[in-house]
């Protein structure tokens, strides 16, 4: 019987130490809440004053493409061709038929808002525009001219 008794009174072993998962818990959850405020309170509105491009890259030849060009007067032209707002996108569809082509080149005027771009881009994209390219000036020459060049996007 004093075996039976024995085993009444072993101690279980101690467990080693290890890592208290709710201070981690806390610090994490206090990281996340941190990052969280940072990025909601950071200033999104960056005032942009884009540069004239340095790279001398080929020459767009409006023959070869579509090209969508918005004047300072907040007309839109397609190939030169002046186009109603109301009748841009059967139009774009209908010139990118002619040619064969699913890319657009883009010349926008300086006085061109975000919101009139993305409008622009949009009713591009939903006339079947796949790859949509900004046309920028250049910066002169040594002989003083300025070219035009593409960027694709």
């Amino acid at each position: 019987m004093s075996a039976r008794t024995d085993s009444f009174f072993i101690r279980p072993k101690r467990r080693g130490l290890g890592i208290e998962m709710a201070p981690l818990i806390d610090i994490v959850f206090l990281l996340l809440i941190f990052f969280m405020l940072n990025t909601t309170f950071s200033n999104p509105a960056i005032p942009l004053s884009m540069p004239r491009g340095s790279s001398e890259q080929g020459e767009v030849h409006e023959s070869e493409v579509v090209v969508v060009s918005f004047d300072a007067a907040g007309k839109i032209y397609i190939n030169r061709d002046e186009v109603a707002w109301g009748d841009y996108e059967s139009e774009l569809a209908k010139t990118m038929d002619e040619m064969g082509l699913k890319s657009v080149h883009f010349k926008g005027d300086e006085s061109l808002t975000y919101k009139r771009f993305t409008e622009i881009f949009d009713a591009s994209r939903a006339a079947g525009v796949e790859q949509f390219n900004m046309v920028r000036r250049t910066k002169p020459a040594a002989t003083g001219g300025v070219g035009v060049s593409g960027d694709a996007d």
